[in-house]
């Protein structure tokens, strides 16, 4: 998403690079955080499909258009979708046309999600991928949200929403975590500059009170239930440069090579978290706390996995980079949350 609001320019007009490089489709990004995403999204289909046909999906802050891949990814191929791909980058947009031009029910808006007219069109899904939320401030976030939250009340169908944020307290960026801050995305390698935000960031607390906050009450009131998750736990692509915590090692480059059973570059230490990373940045709040229980089971885990092999210490690590239920904080690069509206 980009907000182009009072002039703003097109951001991401000089980082199309970074969406069409092969390297963002690296191996933690196929093995561990597509699937991560799509069990969440087929929570939310679950929800709405029920034997239906036709499901609507609008994919706010679409950029190029990733939510497509990942529906049918959680539909299966040859299952019929409608696809609305709402966001106000025109470069990120054209990219995603020329990707999906040709794909029957796929639509795009251009047009900032704070002014998408909600209730002209309702529908059975909205997602989000890559965190849009988080270039919000919190009353806009809100307003967002009671949007969504008029059109799912004049729905006599269920309804799901995915939405993405930054977790708080990242490993990869625990030393300057922060409600708001500036933040650049300095993982796009092939950008001159990086796109930079001024961003929020989210503990699950934080983030259940906006959703409740804009919620109204007729949508309030159809709310089934709340799923939360970090994910990217330990693969926040900024382990590639260490620009926020460069005491975290280069972890992604680390699990890339366990996935493609490759030797770890600079051995168990690419991947043992050292306590300087972590721990003089931490208090006693609880997604803090939740921190360094992650932390320790992931080193206790590199420990005692690395003589099973690459490939098994692989499967045993992807399970600690999302966690998803009552356990989760804030403390992924991402935090998702499914929330699940009952029928009329």
């Amino acid at each position: 998403m980009n907000a182009q609001a009072g002039g703003e320019t097109d951001l991401y007009a000089d980082a199309l690079g970074h969406y069409r490089s092969p390297d963002r489709g690296d191996a933690v990004k196929v093995d561990w955080e597509r699937p991560d995403y799509v069990g969440l999204l087929r929570v939310a289909l679950r929800h709405v499909r029920a034997g239906r046909r036709g499901i609507r999906v609008v994919d706010l802050g679409a950029g190029a258009g990733e939510g497509w891949w990942l529906t049918r990814a959680a539909l299966g191929r040859g299952v019929h979708f409608g696809y609305t791909a709402v966001d106000s980058s025109p470069s990120l947009l054209a990219l995603g046309e020329r990707r999906l031009g040709g794909e029957a029910g796929v639509r795009f808006r251009l047009t900032d999600m704070r002014d998408f007219d909600f209730a002209a069109d309702p529908t059975d899904v909205y997602l989000s991928v890559g965190a849009p939320f988080s270039e919000l401030d919190e009353e806009s976030f809100a307003e967002v949200v009671r949007g969504i939250g008029m059109a799912v009340a004049s729905r006599r169908g269920p309804s799901a929403v995915v939405l993405d944020v930054y977790g708080r307290d990242c490993l990869s960026w625990i030393p300057v975590a922060a409600d708001r801050r500036t933040y650049s995305m300095t993982f796009f390698l092939d950008a001159a500059s990086p796109p930079t935000r001024d961003m929020r960031f989210y503990t699950r607390g934080r983030l259940e009170r906006v959703i409740h906050n804009g919620l109204t009450d007729a949508a309030r009131n159809r709310l089934t239930g709340l799923v939360f998750s970090d994910r990217c736990v330990f693969s926040s692509r900024h382990t590639l440069t260490g620009a926020y915590n460069p005491d975290v090692p280069r972890l992604r480059t680390a699990v890339n090579a366990l996935i493609n059973g490759e030797d770890v570059p600079d051995g168990d230490r690419g991947l043992v978290i050292p306590e300087k990373a972590y721990l003089p940045h931490l208090g006693a709040t609880p997604s803090h706390r939740a921190l360094a229980r992650t932390v320790d089971t992931w080193n206790k885990t590199v420990h005692t996995g690395l003589l099973g092999g690459r490939r098994s210490l692989a499967r045993s690590l992807r399970g600690l980079n999302q966690i998803t239920g009552t356990a989760a904080a804030g403390i992924g690069h991402y935090l998702t949350v499914v929330a699940l509206f009952a029928a009329g």
